[in-house]
C-alpha cells in the first residue's frame, strides 16, 4: 500500500526509500517532507510530525539542566571524598557496557535509580544485575504499590540534573533520601554512573554510605 503524506507546510525537500515487503505483509513507502517548521514522514499507515522548533526548544532546555562528570568531581572535591571519577573512551550506559570497559564483574556496577513514591523523589541503589522491587519501596513508606513509580528520563534528568545511564550515587542537584540494598555493601569496590556516559565513579561501599547518608534495605 502506497501512502502519501503532506507536509504543514511546502516541502524543500523530499525523500522515498522503497521498503522490502516482508512475508504476509504489503509493500510500504516511505516518505519524508522537511520544511523550516516540520519534519513529517510515513511508513505504511504510520505517520509522524516532528516540530522542529519544539524539538529544538526541549532539547535546548534539557542541556541547561544537564549537569556532567565535571560537576561531580566538584562535588567530590569539595566534601573530600575519596571516591575517583574514570574516564573512558567507550560508553557506559548499560551494566553490560560498564563492565566490559572497565573489566570488573557486572555485580560490582551499581545502579542509582530515582523512584518517585507519591511524586516525591527517592534514590534506590542496587547492584547492576538486581531488579529493584517497588513492593519493597512501597511497604517501607507505608503507600500502596501503584503509588510507587520508576522516573522517566526527563523526570530524573529534572530532579537530579544528571541523564539515565550516568546517573551517580550522589552530587544531585536536590538531595534525595537514598535507600541501598544490603547485596551493594558486600563487594569491596563498586562502580557507579560518573556524570556522563563516557564515565565511571569508583568508590567503596563504606564511601557510598558515607557521602549518601543512605539506609540499607532489601529491595530486590
Amino acid at each position: 500500500m502506497r501512502v502519501t503524506t503532506v507536509a504543514l507546510a511546502a516541502p524543500i525537500a523530499s525523500s522515498k526509500r522503497r521498503m522490502t515487503p516482508t512475508l504476509g505483509a504489503s509493500s510500504s513507502t516511505t516518505h519524508i517532507f522537511s520544511s523550516e517548521k516540520s519534519i513529517t514522514f510515513s511508513i505504511g499507515c504510520v505517520h509522524r510530525v516532528i516540530n522542529i522548533r519544539h524539538y529544538t526548544q526541549r532539547e535546548e532546555r534539557r542541556q541547561k539542566v544537564m549537569r556532567t562528570s565535571t560537576d561531580l568531581q566538584a562535588f567530590i572535591t569539595e566534601h573530600n571524598l575519596a571516591a575517583t571519577i574514570l574516564h573512558l573512551a567507550e560508553e557506559t550506559a548499560t551494566v553490560p557496557d560498564a563492565a566490559r570497559a572497565l573489566g570488573v564483574l557486572p555485580e560490582q556496577i551499581i545502579k542509582s535509580l530515582v523512584f518517585l513514591v507519591k511524586e516525591k523523589p527517592v534514590l534506590a541503589i542496587a547492584n547492576g544485575t538486581h531488579r529493584v522491587d517497588a513492593r519493597r519501596l512501597a511497604a517501607r513508606f507505608g503507600v500502596g504499590r501503584k503509588r510507587v513509580k520508576l522516573a522517566s528520563a526527563e523526570q530524573a534528568l529534572a530532579i537530579t540534573g544528571y541523564p539515565v545511564g550516568a546517573m551517580p550515587p550522589f552530587g544531585h542537584k536536590t538531595p534525595l533520601p537514598t535507600l541501598i540494598d544490603p547485596p551493594v555493601m558486600a563487594l569491596p569496590l563498586l562502580y557507579g554512573g560518573g556524570g556522563d556516559r563516557h564515565a565511571m565513579l569508583r568508590l567503596t561501599p563504606a564511601e557510598l554510605l558515607a557521602a549518601t547518608g543512605a539506609e540499607l534495605l532489601a529491595l530486590t
